[in-house]
């Protein structure tokens, strides 16, 4: 029984290191220096836009400006073919529906176009080279042909339910 007692006391007596605090410390560490109300400082990208993507995104917004301008020149005669239409498959009918399908012909370079620059700016934002400027002059030029996008759509739709009655 005696040496229960002793082996059980040496085996206690191991469990501890000698000079190891008991409790952890309450000294502030490293990270507690920081204060949290300050703004973390992050990495500027002043490199300038590409000179090659900036000509390609000027040329697919000219392209979608002209056509733009041209169906906006269209659309009101359209629109009047349209509310003008009789029934179904009557010569009126048939003029309004062949001037919509001529609508959008003349509206295929702006959505070509608009296509082009959205799958640039996927590409670039999946590009860690691309640069801020980069990023956004694809972002400007892709909201502002979307706004045109909308109007454009919206009157092919109520250019439609004229002609269907």
């Amino acid at each position: 029984m005696r040496h229960l007692f002793l082996l059980g006391l040496i085996a206690l007596g191991g469990c501890q290191t000698p000079g190891a605090p008991s409790e952890p410390s309450l000294a502030p560490r490293a990270a507690e220096a920081i204060d949290p109300r300050l703004p973390v400082e992050a990495a500027v990208d002043a490199r300038p836009a590409d000179p090659a993507l900036a000509a390609r995104i000027a040329a697919l917004v000219g392209q979608a400006d002209q056509a733009a301008n041209a169906f906006a020149a269209a659309e009101p005669r359209v629109r009047s073919a349209a509310e003008e239409a009789g029934p179904r498959e009557s010569e009126s009918w048939i003029a309004a529906t062949l001037a919509l399908g001529e609508l959008e012909r003349i509206r295929a370079p702006f959505t070509a176009a608009l296509a082009e620059l959205d799958a640039l700016r996927a590409a670039a934002v999946r590009n860690p080279a691309a640069s801020a400027a980069d990023l956004a002059a694809l972002a400007e030029a892709s909201e502002r042909l979307r706004g045109l996008d909308v109007v454009q759509a919206g009157a092919l739709d109520s250019i439609r339910l004229a002609i269907a009655g």
